[in-house]
Parts: C-alpha cells; structure tokens; sequence
C-alpha cells in the first residue's frame, strides 16, 4: 500500500492539514518546533493509532478540540485500488479506526493494511538500550511475517499478565498455579520459536542492504530467549525459580526477559563501533528489516525517517541517500530535514514540503 493523501484535524498544533504525496520520497523540512516530526507522527498513527513519541494518546489532540482525526488514501498497485482509512480519538480515549466505512476492531487490523518502519533519533538507542528495544525489534518483524504471532503474542501476555498476579499473592495454590505453568510453558516455547525463525530469515537477506552502508561489516543476529527451549528443561527452569519468583512477586523467566545478541564481524557491535557508525548500522538495520518484509512478502514498507543527518558525516549521508533513492521505487519514503539541500535523486520523484507555522505547503524540489 502507497499513501495518496494526508489529510489531518486537530493533530497536535495542526488544526487543519491536507497534501497530497507521492509514492517514493518525500521529505518534509523545517526549523525546530513546526512540526515535521508531527507529521511523520500522523502517518505512523494511521498504522498503529499511538504516537511513538509520548504515552499520552491524549496530549496529541490539540489543546483547543475534544478530537482528532487522520485521514488518508492508500493505494494498492496490485489491485490499483484506492482505499479510505482514518482513525478518529477523543480526549476520553475512545478511538474508531475505519478502512472504506468497516470498523477495524483490533490495533493489528489496522496495522496490517499499511507497514510502517519508523526511524527516529529517540529509536536509535536499538544497541545500548534496554532488552525490550531490542525485543520490538524482533516483534515488529514477526508481525508482520507470521500470520499467528499476533495472537501467541497476546496469548502469552494475558498468562504472563496471570501468573504475576498469582506471584505477587504471595499465597499460591500449588495445583492451581502450575496449570497456568503448562500455559506458560507451551506459549512461551511458541513464541520464542518464532522469534528465532523470523531472526533467521532477517540474518538471510539483511547483510545485502547493510553491506551498502557499511562495506565492511559484516552482521549476525542471535536471540536469547530468556528461557531453556526444551518443555521438560524449561518445566525444571521454573520449578527452580519458584521460591524467588514468590519473592520478588513476578515471573523472573520467559519471552519478556529475551534479548537479542547484534555482532559486527563477530565482536560485539556496542563496543567495536564508533557512535556514527552505531547509527549508521541501526539505521541499516531497520532499513533492511523493511525491505526483508517487502522481499518475502511482495508488500511494501512505508518508511519513516525524522532528522535524517542528526550525527552522520557527509560520507555517511550520502550512502544513506543512495540507498533510499535505489529503494524508493518499490517502497515509500517520508523524511524530515532543517534544509532543503537534497542531492538529486535518480530513482524517485521526490516531493518536498515546506513545514511552517503548522502548515504544510508542496514546493518545488531545490537541487
């Protein structure tokens, strides 16, 4: 699916926005606080109805309206179909997300009509954060590759969500709680099992589009799981972790704990990398993430990428250039900048707006 039009009401300080894009890139520039990174915002809302930028669905309505609303039109060139998809939300929390006037009951409806890879600054931490940017990352592919992830992935967190509860009781009837163990166990197994497969498949293809960012570098991804993969090892696993587990009043192993191991010709990516190409290397990653998706599925990636020269040397930018533009006639490309200093781009006809003063105006592209 390419997105035709934009069109957004009440979106943080845009009270009202409507362009048209086009279906390779399209780069949004501006200074600092006119709302480029809004923008980006609303597309990305269209696909997940939650902001990546703040937990507080609530602060992205404008201050002034008890609603929002994004709207757009998504082509299929498939199909060469035009379809309707908007999400509307109030200050209560109540969303209603349409495709061509149906009711899209489920966040994973909604996602699966149009795939958004977002690359922001705030995401760039993949390498030295937390596990659980890690786990995003592995869980935004197998959503999109397995038509059963998403209800494993649900399965599991409602036992996990269960066993907690009964963990931090405190006073656990024994037969009852390791009815909810066999649970955990089996979904557990299940959905670490995906993971892996999907970590395969990824460290397959992946190395043909980082290699063009970074020729000499080489990269291998491994999951830990967080468990022992075997039913019977991982019975055992939790029979042994009972005792502190009561204490501390949550599950200590499972799928949550995993954690996804990057090495970069075989050291470790954290520590044998500069910052840039740290950046350089997630930004690949997650480019190459979408484009995996687009080989094995036949079905485009809408990319997301907000303040692309943030920390990259001119070298650098220009490979990132390149690539995108070599990209951009199979996959949809938004972009934010200050400038608009772009090279030209061979591949793609590229649009650039103007972000100023919370509008958003189609200029001639600056060359």
């Amino acid at each position: 699916m390419f997105i035709q039009k934009i069109l957004l009401n009440n979106f943080r300080n845009f009270l009202s926005a409507d362009f048209t894009v086009g279906e390779g890139i399209n780069i949004f520039w501006g200074g600092n606080g006119s709302g480029k990174t809004s923008a980006l915002e609303a597309i990305n809302y269209l696909s997940q109805a939650r902001s990546f930028r703040t937990t507080k669905n609530s602060s992205i309505i404008n201050y002034a309206a008890k609603e929002l609303t994004v709207y757009s039109e998504i082509l299929s060139r498939e199909t060469n179909m035009v379809s309707k998809l908007g999400i509307t939300r109030d200050v209560k929390g109540n969303v209603c997300a349409k495709i061509n006037g149906r009711i899209l009951n489920r966040v994973a409806d909604l996602a699966q009509n149009i795939c958004v890879q977002t690359i922001i600054p705030n995401g760039l931490t993949l390498l030295e954060a937390g596990p659980g940017f890690r786990r995003s990352f592995i869980d935004w592919g197998c959503f999109y590759h397995f038509n059963n992830f998403f209800d494993i992935n649900s399965g599991f967190r409602k036992i996990l969500k269960q066993r907690n509860i009964l963990l931090s009781s405190k006073n656990v009837d024994e037969d009852y709680f390791n009815l909810w163990n066999r649970s955990f166990v089996e979904y557990s197994i299940e959905l670490s099992k995906i993971r892996i497969e999907y970590l395969n498949v990824f460290n397959k293809y992946a190395n043909n589009y980082i290699l063009k960012l970074l020729p000499d570098l080489t990269i291998n991804m491994e999951l830990i799981p967080g468990h022992k993969m075997d039913v019977d090892d991982f019975m055992l696993q939790v029979k042994n972790h009972y005792k502190r587990e009561i204490m501390m009043g949550y599950s200590l192993i499972g799928p949550h704990k995993a954690d996804l191991n990057i090495k970069t010709n075989n050291k470790n990516s954290v520590d044998s990398l500069s910052r840039g190409q740290q950046k350089l290397l997630i930004v690949a990653l997650k480019l190459a993430q979408g484009i995996v998706f687009q080989t094995i599925t036949k079905n485009n990636c809408i990319f997301l990428i907000d303040d692309i020269s943030s920390e990259l040397d001119n070298n650098s930018l220009n490979k990132l250039y390149d690539l995108i533009d070599s990209l951009s006639s199979n996959n949809q490309f938004f972009i934010t900048c200050l400038h608009n200093d772009f090279p030209k781009f061979q591949n793609s006809k590229a649009k650039m707006f103007h972000v100023e003063h919370n509008s958003i105006i189609e200029q001639e592209l600056f060359i």
